[in-house]
Order: structure tokens, then sequence, then C-alpha cells
């Protein structure tokens, strides 16, 4: 009776390429195959890539009875997705630094519900990266290993040390990869190496009157923010194909600038993939309403993306994001922040 519920889900895999083939096998009947794979009942589910010896596999149990199997069919697309991942991509990891209070899975003691990071760890996992720590043990203040292929810092509220500040630099420089979501107002420790890549987070919290998302239904909901303009830079395309589906949720963001090209470094390239509309300001005085002496409206870069060449070839790339929840919970299942 599962096979009757799961069939024309792997048919319709199956139809999807020329490449991909669905059989079903009795176990009783398939006693090597079920040995070789540890297969060990009806009622698995078993991706096989390859043939022979050489063949690599990923499995799973789904149940032959649907009062066993029901929470697991509520799961089936995620965990064949997951296996087929495991299978098909090589396994990428990103390092999230450590020490600074990051927003992290189990949140920090404290924090309000919401704040977590559960639901950015299952869509890594689910996608074949890997999860690792970079924290002062992992070089973070001395040198970042050259194998690292990328590095997150997730909203945090204590400095980084100097030290710390110029590694993360020089791992960019070096062509690493670097993901930045900070908080207006955080005592981050990372302005100095935010200007030496032609960045700066501007004064104030970024606000609208009725392009915010209701959740307190207090005047402070003006500060979690809806955008739904995207260029066509690379790391926007997704969303951008589906503008007015998948607009951003932002909660409390920083608005981002351009420092003086004229006292920026040379080989940096800075695009905003990410902006608001023309009826945005930045909250200066937390009040939530804008003061027209002081808080003009003005359409407010809200993401930045920013390129670093080097004498070898090798690209550094940064993003950075003026918002330390923009992969909370609280938003993040959300399509656009997907």
């Amino acid at each position: 009776e599962v096979l009757e519920q799961i069939g024309p889900y792997f048919d319709a895999v199956g139809r999807a390429s020329e490449r991909i083939e669905v059989r079903r096998r009795d176990h009783a009947l398939a006693a090597k195959l079920a040995r070789d794979h540890r297969v060990r009942a009806n009622g698995s589910v078993l991706l096989l890539r390859g043939e022979g010896e050489g063949a690599r596999a990923e499995s799973f149990e789904v149940g032959i009875t649907l009062e066993r199997a029901r929470t697991r069919l509520r799961t089936l697309d995620g965990r064949f997705q997951k296996a087929f991942l495991k299978l098909t991509k090589p396994r990428l990891e990103l390092h999230f630094t450590e020490g600074h209070d990051e927003r992290r899975k189990s949140g920090v003691e404290g924090d309000p519900k919401g704040l977590q990071l559960q639901s950015l760890m299952k869509v890594l996992e689910r996608s074949n990266v890997r999860a690792a720590k970079l924290g002062l043990t992992q070089g973070l203040a001395n040198e970042i290993p050259d194998d690292t292929p990328a590095v997150a810092v997730v909203g945090p509220r204590r400095p980084f040390l100097a030290e710390e500040s110029a590694a993360l630099l020089r791992y960019v420089k070096r062509g690493g990869r670097l993901v930045l979501l900070l908080d207006p107002g955080a005592d981050h420790g990372l302005t100095s190496m935010l200007e030496q890549l032609g960045l700066r987070l501007r004064k104030g919290t970024a606000a609208s009157m009725d392009k915010h998302m209701r959740s307190t239904f207090s005047e402070a909901d003006r500060g979690v923010v809806i955008a739904d303009r995207f260029s066509a830079h690379p790391t926007v395309t997704i969303a951008s194909r589906s503008s007015g589906r998948a607009a951003v949720v932002m909660y409390m963001a920083a608005a981002l600038a351009e420092i003086d090209r004229s006292s920026r470094p040379d080989g940096l390239e800075v695009s905003f993939p990410i902006r608001s509309d023309t009826r945005f300001w930045r909250d200066t005085n937390a009040n939530w309403t804008r003061d027209p002496d002081t808080e003009r409206e003005e359409s407010l870069n809200l993401m930045a993306a920013v390129t670093v060449g080097n004498e070898a070839g090798k690209e550094g790339r940064v993003v950075l994001i003026g918002d330390g929840d923009f992969l909370s919970d609280a938003v993040f299942r959300l399509p656009g922040n997907q």
C-alpha cells in the first residue's frame, strides 16, 4: 500500500531525465543488491549512481504499511532530494565564525524565539553542505586555511578582534568567499575591514510606512521592511525571476553605501543587488516616524556584493546584508529570504 502512494512520485522522477532509471525490486529476489548496499527489508528507497563495484549508494527507509509510513511520506521529497544531492553534487562546506555571540542553530541564551538558524541548517544539510566552525582554534585570529571554501559571519553582537578582522580580509584578498550579516549599531568590530572592501553601514534603521510586515502591531513594525527590487547580479538571479512572489523581509536592517571611490583600494567592484523603493527612510532616533527635516525618503541599498581581484587571478567575493536576522527562523521560511 505504500508502494501505491510513492509510485507516482518516482515515476515522475524517472520521466524527468533519460539518465534516471526507476526500478521496483522485491527484497527477497534481490538478495545480492540488498546485501551489497545494506538494505534490510522492503519499504526502502535505494539510490545508485554507477554500476558494479564502483557504484555509489544512498538509501532511506519509508516502510510498507501506511500506519508506519504516514509521517515519512510527508517528508519524502526532502529525503529523496537530500540523498540525490549526496550522489550528484560534491560535498561543500560553509564555515560559521563563532565567539562573538553570532546567531546559531540552537540560538544564544536569552534570545527570543525565532532567532535560531534551525531552518537554514536543514536546508544546508539537504543541499549537501556541511556547516563547520571557524573560531580561534581553527585559525580565525591567525590565518584562515586556504582550503576553507566559504565563511559566514551571522549577526555578531560582540566585536571581532583586530587580528580576526585582518585574517578575514586577507582570506578574501586570497580569493576567499565571505558572507556578512551585520546589524545596524552592533559593536561587531568589522568597520575597518568593510572600509577596505569599499563599504559602510549607514546610520539608522531602514523603515517604511507601508512596505513592512505586521508583527507586533505597533509602530516598530515599520522596521520589518519588505524589499522586492533586484538587480541582474548572479546572487539574486532566482529571486529576480520570481519578482513579485519572492520579496525579501529584513528585520531592523541597516542601509549600505559605497565609501568614496577615491579613497578605496584599486581592484574592487561593488554592486547592490537588493534595493528598496523610494518611499523608505533611515530611522535615526528609533521613534519609527519619519521626521521630514532630518529623515528624507529615498531608495536604500539593502545588500552589497563585492569582488576583489588579485595578482593570481583568483577573485575574492563578499556579500554583505545589514541584517543579522536575515537567515533566522523567523523570516527564513519566506521564499525571498530562502
